[in-house]
């Protein structure tokens, strides 16, 4: 056989390929030489070995809440079977937030609201499919006080309307 046949093949001396091939291998036509006492002859396969695919994505959560204008994050997901050379999403993650090289979304948060995603992690053998959802709403408030000493009152004292308690935001 010229050329060789991928690492982890291999041809017996009846003509048949066998074996588990090691890794990837470019499209390539091999030429097979049989021959006897009354002549030869030779054929040609074309031998393509792909990447395993993968066969299951895992993220640690189903959603990724985000704060507006806030980082936010979800680490790279568990990916079963085969490497994973890419990635995308559709439909595109919302406004600040990037699907990174290993599966992993990062970002700001840019824009509000509740959407539905499909990430697809691919390679030569195939790809593989799972849905994120991603949630944005604005930070929650915080630095509420009060600007009064402990008050004591009964049910029936209205503060507000002697100004007594005014809330602030820090």
């Amino acid at each position: 056989v010229n050329p060789r046949l991928p690492d982890g093949l291999s041809l017996d001396d009846s003509g048949v390929i066998s074996g588990t091939p090691t890794g990837e291998t470019q499209d390539t036509r091999y030429t097979f030489i049989g021959a006897n006492p009354m002549g030869s002859t030779s054929a040609t396969i074309d031998i393509t070995v792909l990447a395993a695919p993968p066969t299951s994505v895992l993220y640690i959560a189903d959603v990724l809440q985000c704060s507006l204008d806030n980082h936010c994050s979800i680490d790279a997901p568990l990916v079963i079977g085969g490497t994973a050379d890419s990635w995308s999403a559709v439909p595109p993650l919302p406004e600040g937030l990037s699907l990174l090289g290993d599966g992993s979304i990062s970002g700001n948060a840019g824009v509000l609201g509740d959407s539905n995603h499909t990430v697809m992690a691919s390679n030569t053998g195939g790809s593989v499919e799972t849905a994120i959802r991603i949630i944005t709403l604005h930070e929650p408030p915080s630095g509420l006080s009060y600007d009064c000493p402990l008050y004591t009152t009964d049910a029936a004292d209205d503060l507000t309307d002697r100004g007594i308690v005014q809330p602030r935001k820090h």
